[in-house]
């Protein structure tokens, strides 16, 4: 019998950053340096709020089909450049968290 303790699931789709608005001051985050407005007041536009919730639902659904309730409940940027990292860890309390690059 073959049991997933831990699945994970990803998702893959298209985002227009260009609707993305995240106002946030940039700063060092984490013990790789990464710039990050991870430790600051991040606020993100309204627009930009419900285009992101639409993408995410979108997805979601793709895998679930009854009924759910999505809430963003925090956000912010990081910028990596070529050969940058980020160092292992979790994100406690989430059931889910998303990564949208820039290609």
């Amino acid at each position: 019998m073959k049991v997933d303790i831990f699945p994970v699931s990803v998702f893959i789709g298209s985002v227009d950053l260009k609707k993305i608005k995240l106002t946030a001051e940039m700063g060092k985050a984490f013990l790789s340096q990464t710039p990050s407005s991870f430790r600051s007041h991040n606020i993100l536009d309204p627009e930009s709020s419900k285009y992101l919730m639409q993408v995410i639902v979108e997805l979601l659904g793709e895998k679930f089909h009854a009924s759910f309730r999505v809430r963003l409940s925090s956000i912010w940027r990081n910028k990596y450049k070529n050969n940058d990292f980020q160092e292992p860890h979790v994100h406690t309390n989430s059931k889910f968290s998303f990564i949208f690059m820039k290609r």
